[in-house]
């Protein structure tokens, strides 16, 4: 568990450093931290026990674009951000897998996604959020964020707003 609240505590710090865009999930308190690492650690302990399988996690990759095109890149980014997933999360038994890629026009979503948007747009766009990971990009700088979650415990399994969201120019293309 210790190890989880240092991960968190070096990702608070490191973005506190850059004149970027910020983390916008919502605060979460310390003893809400220990909880959640706490919850995990126990889950970890009985699920696997001495399994060692790999989790297959389906993703479900939303690009939310203007009607000039920015925000618009191809699949191969996309890919390039899966195979990076796969790369780093390998040594701890998780695989994704790009299920689906979908792309929007919406202006108004493009430029307001961090704020009302995401919870219009995502119970509209979402693929069963119960057995996908859905990711959204769109314009968050404009917001001063470089994206954002919502914590498991904010809302019941499978709900729409189980999500990732990052402005799409966090991605390398």
């Amino acid at each position: 568990m210790k190890k989880i609240i240092f991960l968190i505590s070096i990702v608070n710090f490191v973005h506190g450093q850059v004149d970027r865009p910020v983390c916008g999930t919502p605060s979460t308190s310390q003893d809400q931290i220990e909880q959640i690492g706490s919850a995990v650690e126990q889950w970890s302990n009985v699920r696997d026990g001495e399994r060692n399988e790999m989790k297959m996690i389906f993703v479900a990759w939303h690009i939310i674009h203007s009607s000039s095109g920015q925000g618009n890149y191809g699949d191969d980014v996309a890919y390039d951000a899966i195979a990076w997933l796969n790369e780093t999360f390998a040594p701890h038994n998780f695989a994704f897998e790009l299920d689906t890629i979908t792309r929007t026009e919406n202006d108004n979503w493009f430029t307001t996604w961090a704020f009302e948007s995401v919870f219009t747009g995502a119970s509209v766009l979402s693929i069963d959020p119960f057995h996908n990971m859905n990711v959204y990009t769109a314009d968050l700088w404009g917001a001063g964020v470089a994206g954002f979650s919502y914590l498991a415990n904010y809302y019941p399994a499978g709900d729409y707003r189980h999500s990732v969201n990052m402005d799409y120019r966090d991605l390398a293309y």
